[in-house]
């Protein structure tokens, strides 16, 4: 399987400093990112892209395509694919388990989480379905301490998934890929109902559609996350701080 990041042209910065906190990772391929800064709203309407009432910034539309992009490839090419951002970091037998997680979901799975947001809940079945609850992260502690993800070695396992926000890292299927494509284009206005940030929330990110669409697919999280981010509001490419949940 391909592993594949995704980083604009002239965050080379970024490129450098996720090079440097993977280097204990092989086969980590550039995608260059689609830049926000370029995009053409009246060509991505004319094209179907977007609606007239997308609500995502500039920078937005250029992650959602620059992923979008990627999730074509692997449905056209049939074969999966495991995409970061270029702010992820791996943990140190990351490739161990990744293989481990594959082994133990079924053949049917479309998406798996490597790690997600923790300043935010997480929700997911413990048993399937039977038993589903809420994991609410300390951030805090992990902030205090994630210069050490990259040389801790991790037993992770996969559990159903429910809801989460962020994606610093996911492995997904050709079908999960068509059935995301589906589902997200046109880009539009959604009023999604999101329990883990208390019910009705804008769709505003690409993390924010997929965050009510895991319910409906095949998608796992994996538990502890292998991959991790310090999801710095003031250092996105995406989003500005003052604004990032709206």
């Amino acid at each position: 399987m391909v592993f594949l990041y995704i980083n604009r042209d002239r965050d080379e910065e970024r490129r450098a400093l996720f090079l440097k906190n993977n280097a204990h990772v092989s086969g980590l391929k550039r995608f260059s990112a689609i830049d926000g800064t370029t995009i053409d709203r009246n060509d991505l309407l004319a094209r179907g892209i977007i609606s007239e009432d997308c609500t995502y910034r500039d920078s937005a539309i250029g992650n959602a395509l620059s992923h979008i992009s990627l999730w074509n490839g692997v449905m056209e090419s049939g074969r999966s694919a495991c995409i970061f951002e270029d702010d992820a970091i791996l943990c140190r037998n990351f490739e161990e388990q990744y293989q481990n997680i594959l082994s133990n979901v079924p053949d049917t799975w479309e998406i798996i989480l490597l790690g997600y947001n923790t300043d935010v809940p997480l929700y997911m079945e413990m048993i399937p379905s039977m038993l589903e609850g809420i994991f609410i992260p300390n951030n805090n502690k992990f902030m205090e301490n994630i210069n050490r993800f990259s040389s801790t070695t991790i037993t992770s396992q996969p559990l159903k998934l429910r809801e989460a926000l962020g994606l610093c890292g996911y492995a997904i299927s050709p079908r999960g890929a068509a059935r995301l494509i589906e589902g997200i284009i046109p880009i539009r206005r959604m009023d999604l109902a999101v329990r883990i940030m208390g019910g009705q929330y804008q769709n505003g990110s690409l993390d924010n559609f997929l965050c009510a669409a895991y319910k409906e697919m095949d998608a796992y999280c994996c538990v502890p996350p292998i991959c991790a981010s310090e999801n710095d509001k003031s250092l996105s490419t995406i989003w500005n701080a003052a604004d990032f949940y709206h």
